[in-house]
């Protein structure tokens, strides 16, 4: 086993010396190590000063002379079985333990002080809503409707759910697109059938002026008798 010399540290070197003597040694070795970081410089430090060293001891444990192996391949019986409990043990065994029977006799047990029979509703097959106390009642459109004191008090106003807003939004939206567009066809109804009635008028209005128009040619190109006796027909009236 090699054994190893003094490392002395020098300007962040190791120098490491080792000597191969063939005889094992029990001696102590020792090693400088910087261990801890340098303090902090202040603004009134101007010379640097070398860093600490500390010396630490190594040993090795000195080799047996043992053959290699387990060093307790086998262990006796108690370790891996136990004897039969004594009399004191069985009977710490039996205060600490609990059976199915007293685990069903504690679940009907009652605790003072954790009952709220004015919380606790019993539903029958027939649909009869009851208290504890086993006073049946008629159920109502839900099965687990408040009780008349809570019925008293004012209910709170509770705001729906974000989902539901947005439902709300998108159908007042639809709803408003459409009566938009209702009135829109409505008023474009209303305009073309104003356009076709002065359109009407106006064609009436020119058909008048010419069937005037035609008499007074007619009248001009007739003879003066025919003229004069039409008018003549024409003054009594």
């Amino acid at each position: 086993m090699p054994q190893f010399a003094l490392i002395k540290e020098s300007g962040g070197n190791f120098n490491h010396d080792s000597t191969h003597t063939g005889v094992v040694s029990d001696k102590e070795e020792e090693f400088d190590f910087r261990l801890f970081a340098a303090p902090a410089k202040t603004s009134s430090e101007t010379v640097q000063t070398a860093q600490p060293t500390y010396k630490i001891k190594l040993r090795s444990p000195s080799p047996d002379d043992k053959e290699p192996g387990f060093v307790e391949s086998t262990r006796s019986l108690d370790y891996y079985f136990t004897q039969p409990p004594s009399v004191q043990e069985h009977a710490e065994f039996s205060a600490s333990a609990v059976s199915g029977t007293e685990v069903l006799l504690r679940s009907r047990s009652l605790w003072p002080g954790s009952q709220y029979t004015w919380r606790v509703l019993h539903v029958s097959s027939k649909g009869q809503v009851g208290d504890v106390s086993g006073t049946q009642r008629p159920s109502s459109s839900t099965a687990f409707s408040t009780s008349a004191a809570d019925s008293s008090l004012p209910k709170r106003r509770t705001r729906p759910g974000k989902q539901v807003r947005m439902q709300k939004r998108t159908k007042m939206a639809a709803k408003n697109n459409q009566a938009a567009e209702v009135e829109r066809k409505t008023m474009e109804d209303e305009a073309d059938e104003r356009e076709k009635r002065i359109r009407r008028n106006r064609e009436k209005k020119l058909k008048r002026r010419a069937r005037e128009k035609a008499k007074k040619v007619e009248r001009r190109n007739e003879p003066d008798g025919a003229g004069g006796s039409s008018s003549e027909g024409d003054d009594p009236e």
